[in-house]
């Protein structure tokens, strides 16, 4: 099977719509949380409209043309399975400046040139394939190209993996961003490491 990685834009954010809508977790969250502060945290249904002002004023879910959409504020992409005739797109990586995720807890104390990979969400009948290291290195790719000097992430530390539910995930699995040449800066809580590659 062959894959390809797109970049979120007006002609993809329907495929990325549809990818965030398939189950209930998912669909409140849509790559939301670290762009509110907890004070503005709001229910799903009016998540879905700050979602729709951040990114498409315009929009209309599914109904709205390409043409309408203006171009994404935010910065991410999207990885597409490729069979004959068709593609479906199967998973997503957010990757951001961390200033500009401020509802992080780390965003205070971004450095200069500092973009973190916030968000990795792969469907479920493709997860354990080596799908995520491929997004994950996408991602260096892409923040280097806009400027990057220091990538961080923050996965749950591996021997807490197992028991960890998988909508706490959601920052990736720690052993894809080892593979992909970060190093372990330090431990956030039970919950985050912080991991750092530097250019």
């Amino acid at each position: 099977m062959d894959y390809n990685i797109r970049r979120l834009s007006r002609e993809t954010w329907t495929d990325f719509v549809r990818l965030f809508e398939q189950d209930r977790m998912t669909s409140q969250c849509w790559c939301l949380n670290h762009r509110v502060q907890v004070k503005d945290l709001v229910i799903e249904a009016e998540a879905k409209e700050i979602m729709q002002s951040w990114v498409c004023p315009k929009m209309k879910l599914r109904a709205v043309t390409s043409e309408e959409v203006p171009a994404p504020t935010v910065h991410g992409l999207l990885l597409y399975e490729k069979s004959e005739d068709t593609e479906e797109v199967i998973g997503w990586v957010g990757v951001e400046p961390l200033q500009s995720l401020i509802g992080h807890d780390c965003a205070q104390d971004a450095q200069e040139g500092e973009w973190s990979i916030h968000c990795v969400y792969l469907l479920k009948n493709f997860r354990s394939k080596g799908l995520t290291d491929q997004l994950i290195r996408s991602a260096i790719d892409l923040a280097r190209e806009k400027g990057a000097k220091l990538i961080s992430a923050f996965p749950c530390p591996r021997d807490q993996e197992a028991g960890m539910p998988e909508s706490m995930r959601f920052g990736g699995r720690i052993d894809s961003y080892l593979a992909a040449g970060f190093q372990i800066k330090n431990t956030l809580s039970d919950l985050y490491q912080r991991l750092e590659i530097r250019f």
